[in-house]
């Protein structure tokens, strides 16, 4: 007696802890029939109803090749860390001295630039002359 009324109790309940479980399929209307979405593993299928009932198709989805790209890029940025972390401190800024010194180059630069179109102007001029 006992055990037909656990029997019938699990029968009662086991329906009604099912129907606070949230449904596995979603679907939602379209012009061509239905988009299913699975809530467990968010596959999308379309189902279109034929001749013989309603057929559901993988949706094109290339969920598998941007999920090995994700993992590439997170393999990627894993390695990328661990290099910057193996460098030392990050990058510095320059103190006056660096400044001074790139400056200097900049300065030496324009000056010689100057300097070869001074050259140019005056043998143009001298070949005009003749």
């Amino acid at each position: 007696m006992r055990l037909a009324a656990i029997i019938g109790f699990c029968l009662v309940a086991l329906p009604a802890l099912a129907a606070d479980e949230a449904p596995r399929y979603t679907m939602s209307p379209t012009e061509g029939g239905i988009i299913r979405l699975d809530t467990r593993t968010g596959a999308v299928s379309t189902c279109t109803t034929g001749a013989g009932g309603m057929v559901c198709r993988s949706a094109t989805d290339d969920r598998a090749g941007l999920e090995q790209e994700i993992d590439r890029l997170s393999r990627e940025n894993r390695q990328l860390k661990q290099q910057l972390a193996q460098s030392g401190p990050g990058m510095k800024l320059p103190d006056s001295k660096d400044v001074d010194q790139a400056l200097g180059v900049f300065d030496r630069f324009m000056r010689r630039f100057k300097d070869i179109i001074d050259e140019w102007r005056h043998e143009d001029n001298a070949q005009q002359r003749t």
